[in-house]
């Protein structure tokens, strides 16, 4: 059974207070996956809802005169990915006047999070990330609000064709990709050949690795496989089933509006192929979610999808979270799923 697609949720109005509140704006894009793309869409969208005026972030610009910047949603502030260093220079800026953080996640980042003063507002996407910042900083505004991905309007997104036909042309990129570090006479030749390769190799390592069941329902099992893995609660019959991990299927620094809709587009499209999605990474979840599949929503091995659940998804009847293997077991029945006869 396919749940009806949900209507795009409004923006939480206290996040859209704080963004119509500092005017124009540098929009800083978490860097990533195609779930960061996706929360990058995500936030454009709603820039352009609310009627907000914003630029993106360029590395070759000095920021030398005051500006308010506005740093994307995602799980940058935690140890596992290296970030947190470049999170420091970039928010040291003594010329920043207002600084809002998108919904994120953070563990482990002390030295990061004490030091923002009166002129950050931090968004914390679970319950576990706002009260690590409480503790450990009281001079900062900070709020729980939704991940942005929750504020996608997938009903009226692009369709395949039309996002394949707006990749730039050859000569275009060059100012576009002031951060992205190719000689400049392959830039575009490079990223678009990379991007389409992607997008194909996904499409491809789906359809080989789908699975259908006795009654005609498809399923797809999309684990990850990186250090925010718990391989340790998936039942044996779930680790027989073959896997991919579609996140891992394209990435960029997602200030590129044009690859960021071609990737999504493909995202969208894959995912909506499918009857019943299993799957530890965020936004595989919140994006099946939001097409009305079936999903069974496994936490990452720090509580990440659990409490992001609890925060934004909870309230949808086909998503089904496990934070163990009694938890996995037990949806796998509900939804009449037998991994045996695969």
């Amino acid at each position: 059974m396919k749940f009806p697609i949900p209507s795009c949720r409004e923006p939480d109005s206290v996040l859209a207070d704080k963004l119509k509140s500092i005017g124009h704006f540098v929009y800083h894009p978490n860097p990533g996956n195609i779930g960061d793309v996706l929360i990058a869409v995500a936030s454009m969208q709603m820039f352009e809802k609310l009627g907000l005026s914003y630029e993106m972030y360029n590395e070759k610009k000095n920021y030398d005169t005051p500006f308010n910047l506005v740093f994307g949603g995602g799980g940058a502030m935690v140890p596992n990915w290296g970030y947190l260093e470049y999170l420091s220079n970039l928010f040291s800026n003594k010329n920043i006047s207002q600084c809002i953080i998108l919904p994120h996640s953070m563990r482990k980042c002390d030295e990061l999070i004490s030091g923002m003063d009166s002129r950050f507002t931090i968004f914390c996407r679970e319950e576990k990330s706002y009260h690590y910042c409480r503790s450990i900083n009281s001079t900062a505004a900070i709020f729980l609000s939704n991940d942005m991905a929750c504020y996608m309007d997938i009903r009226n997104y692009l369709t395949w064709e039309d996002a394949r036909k707006k990749l730039p042309r050859p000569g275009c990129i060059t100012s576009a990709l002031a951060g992205v570090f190719l000689p400049r006479h392959c830039r575009t030749r490079s990223l678009c050949r990379a991007y389409r390769k992607s997008i194909d190799r996904l499409d491809k390592h789906t359809r080989q690795r789908e699975q259908h069941l006795p009654d005609g329902r498809k399923l797809l099992l999309a684990m990850r496989n990186d250090s925010e893995a718990d391989s340790s609660i998936l039942p044996d019959t779930l680790t027989n089933i073959p896997n991919v991990d579609v996140s891992r299927y394209g990435g960029s620094d997602c200030r590129w509006p044009e690859f960021n809709n071609l990737l999504v587009t493909q995202f969208i499209k894959t995912l909506d192929r499918y009857d019943i999605i299993i799957t530890d990474r965020l936004h595989v979840s919140i994006a099946s979610i939001l097409l009305g599949k079936q999903v069974i929503m496994i936490d990452n091995n720090y509580g990440k999808l659990s409490g992001v659940w609890q925060q934004s998804l909870s309230h949808f009847d086909h998503c089904h979270m496990c934070c163990n293997t009694s938890d996995i077991e037990s949806s796998l029945n509900h939804l009449h799923i037998e991994l045996s006869h695969l």
